[in-house]
């Protein structure tokens, strides 16, 4: 749980059930104290974690685990860091889009390292899911939906199957997005890549 934005909290209540580990990003333990979430960890240099929340979160047993504000990587690398080290090969992060571009770009990148290293990431919130991709991927979705599909990285051996503008083994490059707001149009669709990591934005919302 990082410190961006949550938008509708009701629906990370609906969703509490599917995790056995959370792991706060500084001042996203005080979003874990609104949605009633005693998370196992908290990691990060503490500047955003208001006072009250971490008394709490201590009084309850909560880890923290302290860095210097003087530090290389931000708080939400260092979790996703920690996760890491545990071996779990699959999670989300929620909090981690929003707010700052800078944060939020920085979020993904940093995702991306680990990506490589075989774990799957997902950033989750109402509106759009953010799936980080080093191989090929089902997607399932609802003919209609709004789906961008950027590089991280030069990304080779492309392909977009079952979307409205489909791709066939074409090389992504950074500075040339050519794969912005495609849609959907079976319910199954596949993305494929040979080399590379893809951000796939699945979008939630009809959008314009």
């Amino acid at each position: 749980m990082a410190n961006g934005d949550y938008e509708d909290l009701n629906w990370y209540r609906s969703r509490l059930d599917k995790y056995r580990l959370v792991v706060c990003a500084d001042g996203g333990a005080n979003w874990a104290r609104r949605l009633g979430i005693i998370p196992d960890l908290i990691i990060g240099d503490m500047d955003s974690i208001k006072s009250e929340e971490r008394s709490f979160m201590e009084e309850n047993k909560t880890q923290l685990k302290t860095f210097s504000p003087e530090k290389d990587f931000t708080d939400t690398y260092l979790a996703m860091e920690e996760i890491a080290k545990r071996g779990i090969k699959n999670f989300a992060v929620w909090g981690g889009t929003g707010g700052r571009l800078d944060h939020t770009l920085t979020n993904l990148f940093s995702a991306a390292f680990f990506t490589k290293q075989g774990i799957q990431i997902q950033f989750q919130s109402p509106t759009v899911t953010i799936h980080l991709i080093k191989e090929n991927m089902l997607l399932k979705g609802t003919v209609g939906d709004t789906v961008s599909v950027l590089a991280l990285e030069r990304a080779k051996g492309v392909s977009l199957i079952g979307f409205k503008y489909p791709l066939e083994d074409v090389t992504l490059e950074l500075d040339k997005p050519i794969g912005l707001s495609n849609i959907i149009a079976e319910p199954n669709a596949l993305i494929c890549v040979d080399t590379g990591v893809l951000a796939v934005f699945h979008n939630h919302i009809q959008l314009p």
